[in-house]
């Protein structure tokens, strides 16, 4: 069956191997990395992504089985949400917060206090852009990954 559980402190370790390296990224490398590991992940059944309930780029809308809980958590400390692990039938869903931090603020920090060359690119790439105005340890997005129940 179809079911979404919190990611208590038992899973949560199961799944943070997944996140690691993209948490450990530095922001200029994350897409990057993103990018590989899905090329690799693909050939085993696996994807993953980020998201969010404030989109920086359209396509990154969250996945039909995470939107509930993306909406749910907006606006939430990163710190009270460890994760959750959504049943998908032959496949399972982890999802995991990104939080807010200080390193994050240049790009995603208030609005009005992002340099003019920040705000000239994310206006040419993003026009649509709503990723801005997260505040100090609030969930700024989420990584996502769905992976078969049974290896490939």
């Amino acid at each position: 069956g179809q079911g979404t559980a919190r990611l208590g402190p038992g899973r949560a370790a199961e799944a943070r191997p997944l996140f690691e390296a993209a948490v450990a990224a530095q922001p200029g490398d994350l897409d990057a990395l993103l990018g590989l590991a899905n090329v690799v992940l693909l050939t085993e059944g696996v994807a993953a992504g980020r998201t969010s309930d404030r989109l920086r780029n359209p396509s990154n809308v969250p996945r039909p089985w995470a939107a509930a809980l993306v909406k749910a958590n907006a606006g939430k400390q990163a710190r009270s949400v460890e994760g959750f692990v959504a049943d998908l039938g032959d496949k399972i869903g982890v999802l995991r917060p990104i939080a807010q931090r200080a390193m994050c603020a240049g790009c995603h920090g208030p609005a009005e206090a992002l340099s003019p060359a920040v705000r000239s690119v994310l206006s040419d790439r993003y026009p649509v852009d709503r990723a801005v105005d997260f505040k100090e340890g609030e969930i700024r997005g989420w990584f996502w990954v769905e992976m078969p129940k049974r290896p490939q």
